[in-house]
C-alpha cells in the first residue's frame, strides 16, 4: 500500500501488507450508506451480496490524489476510490492471483504484485485500471510489495527469501537481483529513480542507491521483530512498523535508525503511511490506529469504531486517511488520525454453512458464528437476522415456500416457521441430541433432518411431532453422519452418509420411496466422501457429489437403481455442494479441493467447467430457482450471486465524445458523453485530454457512471491556449473494455 505522492519526491512509496505465510486473512471494503451498486468478482459473472461492497482480503492501497487510489487483495481482486475511499467500485484483473502489494506512478501507470499458484505474479495497468495485464512472473517466490516512480518507467517489488526485481522500462523488462538479504522482504519504499529500501523478517533492512542493482544492509540491530512495511519522505526520512508494536524511523536515509513509540501497543502493526516528514499514521489488528504528528516523535492511539483487523493504510491528503481491514471495514479519519469512522462491514458475521431460495427474492442462511438465521426478501440485496431461538450452531436451513421452513443444528435442535421466520418455534423435543447436519422440505406439513450417529427424524404435520426413522445401515456404518437430505417428493429422497471413522471412508447413498419408513442403501464406495445431494422436484432425477477421493459427481434418472459417476478432475478433486435448475440441465457446485470455486454444467453433469467467482475464500453451499439465478454462501459471511447463471457478459461497450468544444481560457466548460453497452449497467469512465502533438495534459477518472446515458462532465481549461483532442475510455461491469475509443476537439481561446 502507498501514501500519496509528495510535492518533495519523484516517487511515493509503496507499502507492504504482511499477509502471514501460512494463511491469509479474510477482509473486504465497504459502500458506503445507501449504495446501490453492487461490487461484481472474477470475471463479472458474480456479484458479492454480502459483505458489502467485497468479502476478500484486501492487503494493500495505493492513492495518487485526495480522492483517487486503489486497493488490491485475494482472488484477483482491485478495486478503485475516486471520493478517498467512500464507495469503491471493481475493477477487473484477470487474474485470480492474491494480490498482495500495489502502487500507482500517477493517475494511470500502476502495477500490483503477488502470488499465482506456485509463482510470484507483476500485473500491469496504463489505464487507470480499466485493463490489467501480467508482466512479469517468478517462479516459485511470492511477491509482497511493489513501489513505482512517478516517472511511470521505475519500480521495484520484494519478496519470498530476498528476491527484489526492479524495470527502468514500464515493465517491459523486470530484472531480479540478489540482495545481502535472504529473510522474506514484506515492504519496500522509493526515492526518485535511484533510492530504494526494503524491510522483513527479523528487522531486515536494506537499501540501494543505484536503482536496485545492488543493496546493502542498513539498521542492523535496530529491532530483531519482523518488520512489515515501510514508507518514505523524501531520500532522508523512513518509517517501518512490524510486530509487537514495533516502530522504526530514520532522519538521514537509513544510515541510522532508531525506534520510536515504546509503549503505545503491542499489537502487530501492518501498515504505516506519511502525508509529509511530521504527518504520518500507523495500523494493525484489533482495529490498531496510530498518528503522529511530529515524525513520530510521539505517537498517539486514535479512537478506532472498529475492533477488526487493519490491513492497510494510506495517508490522502493533510489530515485524512484510509484504512482498509476485515470483515468488509473501511476507516476513514479527517482530523489527523484522532478519530475515524467505520463505513460497510454490513453482512452477516461468521461463516455461512447453508442457504434456500423457494424463489428469486426470498432467501435464508445460517452457519457458524449465529445462533440466528439470516433472512432476505428482495434477492440478496439487503439480509436481516431471525431470532430462531437457537442455544446452539444452526447447521442447515430449508423452505418449501416463502412463510414456511426449518433450521436445525446442534443439539438436535430443529426449529420451524410458518410465517416467513418472523416467529420460530422449537419442535422435536426430546426425539434426539445428536447434531442434525441437513433438513428438506416438500411442502408445509413434509420436513425431515439427519445428522450424527446415522440420525433420520421426520414430521408429516408441520412439526408438531417427529418421528426417529432407521436408516438401515449396513453393519459397519452405524456411526456414519448423514450430511445430506434431498427429497423430490412426499415419498421420493436420498440420504447420503459418510463414515470418517478408523479405516477407509465410506460413502453411502440410501433412499426412500415411501417418505423414510424404509430406507435402502443404493450405492456405497469405500475410500470416497459423499458429501450432499440435490435433486428436482416430481423427477427421479437426483445428484450427489464427493468431497474428498475422486472429486466425482453422481447423477441417477431412474430414482437411484443406477447412479453414474462423472469426474470433475482436474478442475476439482473435493466438491462441498451441488444444486441444479428445473430444467435438469443446469447445475452448480462448489469446489474447495485444490482451489475454492464453483463449477456449472449445462447438459445435467455430463461436463463441467470452471467459472470465475474471483473470491478466494470457500464456498460451502449453493442455492439456484432457475438456470440463471444463484447463490452461494461460505467464509466469514460471503454471499454471492449470479443473475446470468455464471455467464459471464463478453459484449464491449462503444464510448462517444458527443460534440466539439470551444471554451475560453481558465473558464470551465462541459465535455459531454456516453458509454453505450447492451449489458445497460455502468461503466468505468477515464477522460484522456491530449495536445495537437499527443501529449497527455489532462486526465479525469470518473469512476463508475451509467451506461446509455448522455453524461457530461465538468473541465476548467487553465491548459494554454490552442487545439486539443479528449477521448473517453471505458470498461463495464464485467471488464470489458470499450470496442472504439470517442473523441472530439477541444478548442482553447
Amino acid at each position: 500500500m502507498s501514501s500519496v505522492r509528495h510535492p518533495s519526491s519523484l516517487c511515493h512509496t509503496t507499502l507492504c501488507l504482511l499477509t502471514t505465510l501460512f494463511a491469509l486473512a479474510v477482509c473486504g471494503l465497504t459502500l458506503p450508506a445507501g449504495a446501490a451498486a453492487l461490487v461484481s468478482t472474477g470475471d463479472g459473472s458474480w456479484v458479492w451480496q454480502a459483505p458489502l461492497p467485497f468479502g476478500t482480503t484486501m492487503n494493500a492501497v495505493s492513492f495518487v490524489s485526495a480522492g483517487q487510489g486503489w486497493t488490491v487483495g485475494d482472488g484477483g481482486a482491485v478495486l478503485a476510490t475516486v471520493n478517498g475511499g467512500v464507495a469503491w467500485t471493481a475493477e477487473h484483473s484477470g487474474s485470480n492471483a492474491y494480490l498482495m502489494g500495489v502502487d500507482f506512478a500517477d493517475a494511470l501507470h500502476g502495477w500490483a504484485v503477488g502470488q499465482n499458484g506456485y509463482d510470484g505474479v507483476v500485473l500491469a495497468t496504463a489505464n487507470a485500471g480499466l485493463t490489467w495485464h501480467v508482466q512479469k512472473s517468478l517462479q516459485n517466490d511470492v511477491l509482497y510489495a511493489v513501489a513505482a516512480c512517478s516517472d511511470g518507467r521505475h519500480a521495484w517489488t520484494v519478496g519470498l527469501n530476498g528476491v527484489t526485481a526492479a524495470t527502468t522500462d514500464g515493465g517491459a523488462h523486470w530484472t531480479t537481483h540478489t540482495g545481502p538479504v535472504t529473510e522474506s522482504l514484506y515492504g519496500v519504499a522509493s526515492y526518485g529513480v535511484s533510492r530504494a529500501w526494503a524491510v522483513g523478517e527479523e528487522g531486515a533492512i536494506e537499501a540501494s542507491t543505484d536503482g536496485g542493482r545492488h543493496w546493502k544492509v542498513q539498521g542492523a540491530g535496530a529491532t530483531q521483530n519482523d518488520l512489515t512495511a515501510i514508507t518514505f519522505v523524501g531520500a532522508s526520512h523512513g518509517w517501518a512498523v512490524g510486530v509487537s508494536g514495533t516502530i522504526v524511523a530514520t532522519t538521514d536515509g537509513g544510515r541510522h535508525w532508531a525506534l520510536q513509540g515504546a509503549g503505545v501497543t503491542t499489537q502487530y502493526l501492518t501498515a504505516v503511511s506519511f502525508r509529509d516528514s511530521a504527518h504520518g499514521y500507523a495500523v494493525g489488528n484489533a482495529g490498531t490506529v496510530l498518528h503522529t504528528s511530529n515524525g513520530g516523535r510521539t505517537w498517539i492511539a486514535g479512537s478506532s469504531p472498529a475492533a477488526t483487523d487493519l490491513r492497510a493504510v494510506a495517508a490522502t491528503s493533510t489530515g485524512t486517511a484510509c484504512a482498509v481491514g476485515r470483515d468488509g471495514v473501511t476507516l476513514l479519519t479527517s482530523n489527523g488520525g484522532a478519530a475515524w469512522t467505520a463505513h460497510g462491514g454490513q453482512g452477516p458475521a461468521g461463516e455461512l454453512d447453508a442457504v434456500c431460495f423457494p424463489d428469486a427474492t426470498d432467501g435464508w442462511a445460517c452457519g457458524d458464528g449465529a445462533e440466528t438465521v439470516l433472512h432476505t426478501s428482495d434477492g440478496g440485496a439487503t439480509w436481516a437476522s431471525q431470532d430462531a431461538g437457537a442455544g446452539a450452531r444452526l447447521y442447515a436451513v430449508r423452505f418449501c415456500d416463502a412463510q414456511n421452513g426449518w433450521a436445525v443444528g446442534g443439539g438436535g435442535g430443529i426449529y420451524g416457521t410458518t410465517d416467513g421466520g418472523q416467529s420460530w418455534q422449537q419442535q422435536g423435543s426430546g426425539v434426539t441430541t445428536q447434531a442434525l447436519e441437513a433438513v428438506a422440505t416438500t411442502d408445509a406439513q413434509h420436513a425431515w433432518a439427519s445428522g450424527e450417529d446415522g440420525t433420520i427424524v421426520a414430521t408429516t404435520d408441520g412439526g408438531l411431532s417427529w418421528q426417529q426413522q432407521d436408516p438401515h445401515l449396513p453393519a459397519g456404518e452405524t456411526g456414519d453422519v448423514v450430511y445430506s437430505l434431498a427429497f423430490a417428493s412426499d415419498d421420493v429422497g436420498w440420504a447420503v452418509c459418510f463414515n470418517d471413522g478408523a479405516g477407509a471412508a465410506d460413502g453411502v447413498i440410501l433412499g426412500t420411496t415411501d417418505g423414510g419408513a424404509d430406507w435402502a442403501v443404493q450405492y456405497a464406495n469405500s475410500g470416497e466422501e459423499l458429501y450432499h445431494a440435490a435433486c428436482l422436484a416430481g423427477t427421479s432425477d437426483a445428484w450427489v457429489v464427493s468431497a474428498a477421493g475422486n472429486g466425482n459427481v453422481y447423477r441417477t434418472t431412474d430414482g437411484g437403481t443406477t447412479w453414474t459417476p462423472t469426474s470433475v478432475a482436474p478442475l476439482a478433486t473435493g466438491l462441498l455442494d451441488v444444486a441444479f435448475a428445473p430444467d435438469a440441465l443446469h447445475g452448480w457446485a462448489t469446489t474447495w479441493m485444490p482451489d475454492d470455486g464453483v463449477i456449472a454444467t449445462t447438459d445435467g453433469g455430463a461436463t463441467w467447467a470452471a467459472q470465475d467467482v474471483g473470491t478466494g475464500q470457500s464456498l460451502y453451499a449453493l442455492a439456484c430457482t432457475d438456470a440463471t439465478h444463484v447463490w452461494a454462501v461460505g467464509e466469514e459471511g460471503a454471499v454471492l450471486a449470479t443473475t446470468t447463471g455464471g455467464v459471464r457478459d463478453t459484449s464491449r461497450p462503444r464510448t462517444k465524445a458527443l460534440r466539439s468544444i470551444t471554451v475560453t481560457r481558465n473558464h470551465r466548460c462541459a465535455l459531454p458523453y456516453e458509454v453505450s453497452d447492451t449489458s445497460g449497467g455502468t461503466a468505468m469512465v477515464v477522460i484522456l485530454v491530449r495536445s495537437a502533438k499527443g501529449k497527455l495534459v489532462r486526465t479525469l477518472t470518473l469512476g463508475p457512471r451509467p451506461e446509455n446515458t448522455a453524461l457530461s462532465v465538468s473541465l476548467k481549461a487553465t491548459m494554454a491556449k490552442g487545439g486539443y483532442r479528449w477521448y473517453v475510455y471505458a470498461s463495464d461491469a464485467a471488464g470489458n473494455a470499450q470496442s472504439s475509443v470517442g473523441s472530439a476537439k477541444l478548442t482553447v481561446n
